[in-house]
């Protein structure tokens, strides 16, 4: 069964040379999230879905999961993901995720400025900026892709069915 086909947005975030590139193509079906952060970044993410098979599957882990915060979204039978957005640095990758689905967003985890104040790093030199990939009011979500690094998410992007499903 061959793939429908697809347009990869992104990876945003930061893309240095040593990041490892991950994608998730066709895995559309998402049915649980595991996020693994920290108050200001993301160490790593895993998906669980249905395979055209029927199977439940888990994807690789894309990170470390050695945050000191871990959660676990859960999508129900009728979710699908229309979206992500968050905030990344060139210095300490995706600082934050929120995931957009058919039926809610679920977060943000990393830094989150309602609780965490003014989104600068220490170091002097992070420059934050917001990101919001929308894949669609329709299953037209194909999979995610990014990059890892030093046990973080440095960039996060996904694929876009071409046709309407």
């Amino acid at each position: 069964m061959s793939l429908p086909e697809m347009i990869e947005i992104g990876p945003l975030g930061n893309a240095k040379l040593g990041d490892q590139y991950w994608s998730e193509k066709g895995n559309d079906k998402i049915t649980n999230i595991y996020i693994s952060h920290f108050p200001s970044s993301i160490a790593s993410l895993q998906f669980q879905y249905v395979n055209q098979y029927g199977q439940h599957v888990l994807s690789k882990l894309y990170g470390t999961s050695n945050g000191s915060k871990f959660n676990v979204l859960k999508l129900d039978s009728s979710e699908y993901i229309t979206g992500v957005k968050g905030l990344f640095d060139p210095v300490k990758g995706i600082r934050s995720l929120t995931f957009v689905t058919n039926k809610k967003q679920i977060g943000p985890f990393g830094f989150n400025s309602n609780v965490d104040g003014v989104a600068g790093g220490s170091d002097g030199c992070s420059k934050v900026a917001p990101f919001d990939l929308q894949f669609g009011p329709s299953r037209r979500f194909g999979g995610f892709s990014g990059r890892t690094n030093d046990g973080r998410v440095t960039s996060i992007g996904g694929y876009v069915k071409t046709v309407e499903p």
